[in-house]
């Protein structure tokens, strides 16, 4: 077969094609920063310069507005947002209180000041209290969602010009909790809510599904193809059953993957925790590749299980277990495991070598290098 290119050769493994070789494509993240200062998409690119890779250039594809928690909502008619901030040395604590025409909300979640490093490149904010304690809330949090941002097709396109056959584009967009629902009410209460009081939970989901469907529409008729499709906060490791999985989000993943092919598109299924129960049911779905196939301990991935499952039918992505083995093992540690991965994973194709989460900081260089050495070592022989 002839050499393909980076971007040649990751369409085809998520088309369950052939290809000439298996794609190496990690979460660079540490490796972005090590050598290029940060993990933006012009240094995606720029890392090629040290490692032979195929890498994905992954630019928003929704706005997400309730993940920030200084955001004012100035583009929400009748909103206004009183902030106040203490400053408690590593970390601030930020209360917000929302005032909507239905009513108000409070919040309060802390943040890491600049510069504090021990907590990672980007942390998370972490609440302490969250916005909606029940039904009379609902109304309110409507006016907070965020409208379709059509524009955000233009980025991908200009990412795919830059990219050219460097590198394939996609968008990343978010099920209805991970970024979206899950930033106004728990998790643990949506759990208890699901099976006390369901109404309250299922349509605050709802609405952020409604308003995620819209988005992905424009972002089709705008072109995109590539979605990188993040459904982590719906993940049996946050502790959904797998009965809730198939009765509740099943029917979402499947609207979300049958909207996605009628524009002859491209489905890549985000969940870095436990799958192996939910293979047979994105299967069902239609889901055209699932990343990050996590092994154990932190995962539950058996590769070869798996692969005896999907067949030709879904390709998986990742597997490369970014603690125990890339960032705590040695170089042969990583050797071996790399070897297991393209020995197993491919066979038959329809699969890409990747990473099980981005690779963290303070990661041996020698164990990175090692890693996109022997990735490409063993992914030329199958």
């Amino acid at each position: 077969m002839a050499k393909m290119t980076s971007r040649e050769r990751l369409l085809a493994a998520s088309r369950r094609q052939p290809v000439d070789m298996i794609p190496v494509c990690p979460r660079v993240g540490y490796a972005a920063h090590y050598h290029c200062g940060s993990e933006t998409p012009q240094n995606i690119l720029r890392l090629k310069q040290f490692y032979d890779y195929d890498p994905f250039v992954t630019i928003p594809g929704q706005d997400l507005p309730l993940g920030n928690p200084f955001e004012a909502f100035s583009y929400a008619p009748g909103v206004n947002v009183d902030i106040e901030v203490r400053d408690e040395g590593p970390k601030r604590i930020v209360e917000r209180t929302v005032h909507t025409p239905d009513g108000d909300m409070h919040e309060v979640q802390v943040v890491v000041n600049p510069g504090h490093k021990e907590y990672g490149y980007a942390p998370d904010p972490v609440h302490i209290e969250y916005m909606v304690k029940g039904a009379e809330d609902l109304p309110k949090v409507r006016h907070l969602i965020a409208p379709v941002n059509a524009s955000l097709a233009d980025e991908y396109h200009g990412w795919e010009a830059v990219a050219g056959q460097e590198a394939v584009t996609r968008a990343c967009v978010y099920g209805p909790i991970g970024y979206q629902a899950g930033s106004v009410m728990s998790v643990e209460d949506m759990m208890i809510n699901y099976l006390t009081n369901r109404e309250i939970v299922v349509e605050l989901v709802d609405m952020f599904r409604q308003a995620f469907t819209a988005q992905l529409k424009a972002m089709l008729e705008g072109g995109v193809r590539y979605f990188y499709s993040s459904w982590f906060a719906h993940s049996l490791s946050v502790g959904w059953s797998p009965q809730i999985f198939r009765e509740w989000f099943l029917p979402m993943i499947k609207e979300h993957v049958d909207l996605i092919h009628t524009y002859d598109g491209i489905v890549d299924y985000y969940d870095d925790g436990k799958c192996m129960g939910i293979v047979p049911m994105l299967l069902e779905a239609g889901v055209d590749v699932l990343e990050t196939c996590t092994p154990p301990p932190v995962g539950d991935f058996d590769l070869a299980e798996a692969k005896k499952l999907c067949g030709n039918k879904m390709t998986l992505m990742g597997y490369t277990d970014l603690i125990y083995v890339i960032q705590r093992g040695t170089v042969e540690d990583v050797r071996r495991t790399v070897e297991e991965a393209c020995r197993i994973g491919g066979k038959g194709d329809c699969f890409i070598l990747g990473t099980s989460d981005s690779i963290r900081e303070n990661t041996p260089i020698e164990n990175i290098d090692a890693y996109f050495k022997y990735a490409r070592e063993y992914g030329k022989m199958q």
